[in-house]
């Protein structure tokens, strides 16, 4: 996983009568995750972070991001985190994220 892969990954929408995951949360955290790809020391975050986010709903009117594409990309994120992605192949996230700051 590189920052950049991180960086610039783009999730579809649900379906429509569908709401997904809040966009500004899910892209705070890919910040996040980015910054500590960049330096892996320089910053707290472990895998139990990724593990455990969860994001908002969208605001009603919004769908936000399609919550199996996210939930994907963040399984990815854990298999190839570093020196923890041996011990964590196969994690699969829940249905019910809501955010927290």
């Amino acid at each position: 996983m590189t920052p950049s892969e991180i960086h610039y990954i783009a999730f579809r929408k649900p379906p429509f009568g569908k709401r997904g995951y809040d966009e500004d949360d899910v892209d705070a955290f890919l910040d996040k995750l980015e910054r500590f790809f960049k330096s892996p020391g320089s910053q707290e975050l472990s895998v139990d972070d990724v593990r455990n986010v969860v994001f908002r709903k969208p605001p009603i009117g919004k769908r936000g991001y399609d919550t199996g594409d996210v939930d994907d990309f963040l399984d990815q994120v854990i298999t190839e985190w570093p020196e923890a992605g041996a011990h964590q192949n196969g994690l699969m996230f829940g249905k019910s994220f809501q955010a927290h700051s």
